[in-house]
Parts: structure tokens; C-alpha cells; sequence
């Protein structure tokens, strides 16, 4: 969930919409992926193995999976097949989200969400209400992603689901913040954060880092949010997560600008650009828009310039 503008829970004010360029070595790669599946002697080991493959390059490279996906509308789900077609959709809408592609993903949450209420299978309504709290704050519906992380964290409590509560509180931490609620969303937050440690999930742990430094730099605290903003970083570069990072370098970027350190500020906007540049990251609009920021800045203050 790592999504707000300066945060890992993110609101992007300018929409992307990435169209599929293919390189030659993004072709191959599909090719190769395909012919793994072909050698699976039935449709359903297929099927799992696409849909494997696919999850692993939603962040990594959201296009070609994109593409995995879209080859298996025609080769499967344009007929008669179901199989696995809910995990499809969710995929859909989880990629496409993340792509700030909002309605395509809208279309595909719902429709999952849709088929697991008919058939009353909570922890998949659940899950799928995260998503959908997450492409509404995306888009600024605050209202509405309060709405399906509440019903979310309600479903995950009544299921005893540990790892559902937590991220339903950094989701709901994340909303109190844009409301201003800062002492609370902290606190959310702080729960978050000691039941990543306790489950020993480093991915959750840097998202919640990231999500208090981003309460404490609305609230003025800057210092604390640069702490904060720094342990998510450390994190995420022990893990080699190149998405975590692009929100970490933005956010230090933002924050350090807003000290008018604008040597550091102007490094970390370069990295968190190409990142998102790479990834096709929908915050990629923003990074530039603050890389030139920055620069105006600098030109302002007469900083010292960084050539890149």
C-alpha cells in the first residue's frame, strides 16, 4: 500500500497513463514466460504459472505484466475457461492502479469483489476493500477509502487476521493524517509498525516508517519525519525494493526541500525519478514536477548546482 504523494499509501495529482512500449528483451521475456506455460501439460498449472509470474513483475515491470495478463484473456478467458479468472481480475486491478490507470482498476476491483460477495467469502471481500481504500485515497476520495478501510478492519477483526488488521490501521493512520489528525493517525501508525516488527515483515515495517514520517512532517515535526523518512529508506534498500524506494527518495526529496537542503534534496529527486521512470511508477509525473522545483530553487538561493 504504498501510495499517498509523499508517503507509501499515495495521492498522485498528476494521472499516468502508460501505454504498452515494448523493447525487444521485454518481448523475449514474454516469450520466454509463455513457452514455460506451454510445456505444463493442462490449462489450470497454466494458468497458475502466468498468474505467478505476473504477480512477481506487478512492480518490477507492471507493462509486461500487463501483457501476461492480456495474452491470457485470449488464450484462456475469451472461451470458456473460469479458472483463476477472480485472481485475474484482482491482479488487473491491483497493476493498473498502481499504474494510475483509477477506472480500469475500479472496473476489475468491483468485479472481483462482486463475485466473492455472492458467494460470501469474507477474507476475499475483505482484501479486495483494501484495494479499493487504496484507489480511492489515490484519487483523494478520502470519504470513500474511510468507508472501505473501516468495513476492511472490521472483516479482518472478526477473522482473527493479523496481518489484515495491520494494514487496515496504516491505512486508516494514513487518512486521519490527510485529516489533520495527526496525534492519532500516529498512533494507528505506531500499532502498525509494532505488529510488522513482531511478525518480522520488513516490507510492512518501512511503510509504516515511511507513513509516520509522512504524519510528523504535516504536523512541522520535521526532524522526526527525516528519522522517520530515513529508517524507511535503510529498510527498503536492505530489501532491494526498488518501488519502496521511489516513495523514500520523494519523500526525503520533498522534505529536504521544504529545509531548503537542496543539494541532498536535488540527489534524492534524481534517484526517486529514474526509479519511477523504470518501474513506469505512477508518482513518476510528480517526481519531475519536484525536480524542477528544486532546481528553480537552487537557482534562486544560489545553491550549489548537482550535475547529473
Amino acid at each position: 500500500m504504498r501510495k499517498s504523494i509523499f508517503c507509501k499509501t499515495i495521492v498522485v495529482l498528476c494521472l499516468l497513463t502508460v501505454l504498452p512500449t515494448w523493447s525487444l528483451m521485454a518481448q523475449e521475456d514474454y516469450n520466454a514466460i509463455w513457452q514455460m506455460a506451454r510445456e505444463l501439460p493442462n490449462d489450470s498449472q497454466q494458468i497458475n504459472l502466468l498468474l505467478d509470474k505476473t504477480w512477481e513483475l506487478s512492480r518490477k515491470n507492471p507493462i509486461l505484466a500487463l501483457e501476461i495478463l492480456g495474452g491470457m484473456k485470449r488464450h484462456f478467458y475469451s472461451g470458456d475457461t473460469r479458472f483463476n479468472q477472480d485472481v485475474w481480475q484482482y491482479y488487473q486491478g491491483i497493476i493498473h492502479k498502481n499504474l494510475g490507470n483509477f477506472d480500469t482498476s475500479a472496473f476489475y476491483l468491483r468485479a472481483y469483489r462482486d463475485h466473492h460477495a455472492a458467494l460470501d467469502h469474507h477474507p476475499h471481500v475483505a482484501a479486495v476493500q483494501m484495494a479499493l481504500a487504496n484507489l480511492y485515497s489515490d484519487q483523494g476520495k478520502w470519504a470513500e477509502s474511510m468507508d472501505a478501510v473501516t468495513q476492511a478492519l472490521t472483516a479482518f477483526q472478526e477473522l482473527s487476521d493479523t496481518n489484515g488488521i495491520m494494514k487496515a490501521q496504516s491505512k486508516l493512520g494514513f487518512l486521519l493524517s490527510n485529516l489533520e489528525r495527526y496525534t492519532d493517525a500516529i498512533d494507528y501508525h505506531q500499532r502498525s509498525l509494532q505488529m510488522a516488527q513482531q511478525q518480522q515483515d520488513t516490507i510492512e515495517a518501512a511503510i509504516a516508517y515511511s507513513n509516520i514520517g509522512l504524519a510528523f512532517q504535516k504536523s512541522g515535526n520535521l526532524d522526526s519525519a527525516h528519522w522517520y523518512f530515513n529508517r524507511s529508506l535503510n529498510l527498503d534498500l536492505l530489501l532491494g525494493d526498488e518501488w519502496g524506494l521511489v516513495y523514500d527518495y520523494t519523500n526525503l526529496a520533498n522534505l529536504q526541500s521544504q529545509k531548503k537542503e537542496f543539494d541532498a534534496a536535488l540527489q534524492h529527486i534524481v534517484k526517486a525519478r529514474e526509479l519511477a521512470s523504470k518501474l513506469q511508477n505512477s508518482l513518476l509525473p510528480f517526481t519531475k514536477v519536484l525536480y524542477g522545483d528544486i532546481m528553480i530553487q537552487m537557482g534562486r538561493t544560489g545553491a550549489v548546482s548537482y550535475t547529473h
